[in-house]
């Protein structure tokens, strides 16, 4: 571990927010996502070798740079390596107060550091949400899957709010398999870090966000676009027929409505979009929306995130001085 000696990692800023690409498929889901100018978070990119990133202020860690035990579907020696490096990242992450971390679990990466890193964050009291994918055990092999599961089990205990998409919900035809799991993680992904990290022209409150995903039942994100004259009544529609909103449909819900479009984006069409929800959810519903631009994105896409208004709860609410790591609660989203 001579190298840890000389381990630095410098932000241009210090950053309120930190996202996590964990192993390479939680790193191929991060490069994926799109940062603009307003957007801010330190990013950090981890997995037993890293290639250069294209992203700008991304930092890469090669863990197999630290041990030379770092093997193929090792958790336990991967969750080492993150532990002894943990003291020299410490020093540039005391201005977070928000971790995302992005792995796909099953392999020893992804599903090692998740674990250490879920666990540092929460021992510090910084609320962080993990967006996970889990293998499917026929195409992906058996041992895979158990590793996944197991990392889950173990991941509910540690986080204040995990994101899981299983591999055996998306379609089942092998050859389109890994791109919709890929393209589903990545837009839910996008959502999230346009409300997160990109104030625009309507913000919206952190505690919202909060509430709607620290849910002791479900929550989920939906997608939509639309271009056009009607493009804000279309994508609302479009969003109301997705079969993941059926679950929430006539019941109590909080709710985030988050618009991202280009320049042309007015609040007659927020206002629509949103109206055209409330009006069709069929209950009671605890709404906040809010709106970015992006220079030449040529459409209007609405993200919804959505929960039990009644079960969830703040996520700081969850940490106490009486609870120890192992034993937190969990709250638990699956993706729809």
């Amino acid at each position: 571990m001579d190298q840890l000696n000389s381990f630095q990692i410098e932000f241009n800023q210090d950053p309120d927010i930190v996202v996590l690409g964990l192993g390479g498929y939680g790193i191929e889901l991060v490069k994926n996502l799109r940062f603009n100018a307003d957007m801010s978070p330190g990013i950090i990119l981890m997995d037993r070798s890293v290639e250069h990133s294209n992203l700008n202020e991304a930092f890469s860690i090669s863990l197999g740079d630290y041990s030379s035990d770092l093997s193929e579907g090792d958790v336990v020696a991967a969750g080492n390596v993150v532990r002894e490096i943990l003291p020299d990242l410490e020093g540039r992450l005391k201005t977070v107060s928000f971790a995302i971390i992005v792995a796909g679990l099953g392999g020893g990466v992804g599903s090692g550091a998740a674990l250490e890193l879920a666990a540092y964050f929460r021992k510090i009291r910084v609320p962080t949400i993990a967006f996970v994918t889990k293998p499917h055990p026929f195409i992906e092999g058996r041992k895979r899957f158990l590793t996944a599961a197991q990392a889950e089990s173990e991941l509910r205990n540690r986080l204040d709010c995990m994101i899981s998409i299983d591999s055996e919900s998306v379609i089942p035809e092998i050859d389109k398999q890994a791109d919709s799991v890929r393209n589903n993680m990545i837009e839910k992904l996008q959502v999230l870090m346009d409300v997160l990290c990109n104030p625009g022209m309507m913000p919206v409150d952190f505690s919202r966000v909060k509430n709607a995903l620290s849910c002791d039942t479900s929550a989920t994100i939906i997608t939509a676009s639309a271009t056009g004259d009607q493009r804000a009544v279309e994508a609302s529609q479009r969003i109301l027929s997705d079969p993941a909103v059926a679950d929430f449909l006539n019941k109590p819900a909080s709710i985030v409505v988050h618009v991202m479009s280009d320049e042309r984006l007015t609040l007659f069409e927020l206002d629509e979009a949103a109206t055209m929800i409330m009006d069709n959810w069929g209950a009671e519903v605890d709404l906040t929306y809010g709106a970015a631009t992006c220079e030449g994105l040529n459409l209007f896409r609405i993200g919804l995130i959505v929960g039990d208004q009644y079960q969830s709860l703040p996520l700081a609410s969850v940490m106490n001085d009486d609870q120890d790591i192992e034993s937190g609660p969990m709250r638990h989203a699956v993706m729809m």
